[in-house]
């Protein structure tokens, strides 16, 4: 029988924290603290919360800052010991103080994560990789938008986002802009838009770029319409179910006169479960 512990070990006369382990020096060397280190997966155990979405591991401390960026961190045990969530739930860490320990995930839910939790960081090459799906979602019809001399800001139809799994992880979304038919309908020279301008999602976020000159026009053109995809990720904002309002931002025209006939907004989400 081995003598069983009675005081807590420590090196230095300095205890671990909790999740470090006694490493050798190899001969005639002191053994340190580390780190259960796999190479591409590292695990602690939570020692503090301090509010959603932080939480630390002081056993992970030293590795410099940002290093578990893009790191997924994975509730291996729930320290209450019923196996609830977020047991068996995995976030990407975004945030990462090597001073303190502190980890920067999307918040747990619909359970917090815990002091006594254990965790384990794994490299995105360490995991195997999950098929992205896609769903496009649609607004309504609305019957114009007409851009005039003055900028102004010009309401589009919202979009609805519906039928995303239950614990789907959105990681692109990009806006779209539908139109059957484009005009430059009282104008009797050349028109275009005046100035560099955006659709934006939510009250002030950035989803679609229009340059300047854009949409030139003939004098009495119509043209047929087309849809223009945006490049700028969205996810932060549309990142669940539900609806999501667009308007085009201080829209203005060279002259009063270009009319877009029979719209529609969109929203293109790629995600994984």
């Amino acid at each position: 029988m081995g003598q069983k512990n009675t005081a807590p070990r420590k090196i230095n006369n300095v205890e671990g924290s909790p999740g470090q382990v006694i490493k050798s020096g190899g001969p005639g060397n002191v053994e340190t603290w580390g780190y259960e280190d796999y190479g591409l997966s590292f695990e602690g155990i939570v020692t503090g919360v301090a509010g959603a979405p932080k939480f630390q591991c002081l056993g992970l401390i030293g590795f410099g800052d940002a290093f578990f960026n893009g790191y997924w961190a994975y509730v291996v045990w729930d320290a209450a010991g019923g196996g609830a969530q977020p047991q068996g739930q995995k976030l990407i860490c975004t945030g990462y103080s090597s001073v303190d320990a502190d980890f920067t995930v999307a918040a747990f839910a619909p359970n917090v994560i815990a002091v006594g939790d254990k965790v384990l960081f794994m490299h995105p090459n360490a995991v195997q990789a999950r098929t992205l799906f896609t769903l496009d979602f649609w607004s309504l019809p609305q019957e114009e938008v007409a851009l005039t001399v003055a900028a102004g800001d010009k309401a589009l139809p919202s979009v609805t986002v519906a039928d995303l799994p239950a614990g789907a992880t959105i990681v692109r979304a990009i806006a779209m802009f539908k139109f059957r038919m484009v005009e430059n309908h009282t104008y009797a020279g050349v028109n275009s838009l005046d100035g560099a301008q955006e659709i934006q999602v939510a009250a002030s976020v950035d989803a679609i770029n229009f340059v300047t000159g854009q949409f030139t026009l003939a004098k009495t053109t119509r043209e047929g319409g087309d849809v223009v995809i945006g490049v700028i990720d969205i996810a932060a904002t549309v990142n669940a179910n539900g609806a999501y309002a667009f308007h085009w931002d201080l829209a203005k025209a060279l002259q009063t006169g270009i009319n877009f006939n029979d719209i529609q907004m969109g929203i293109r989400i790629w995600y994984s479960v």
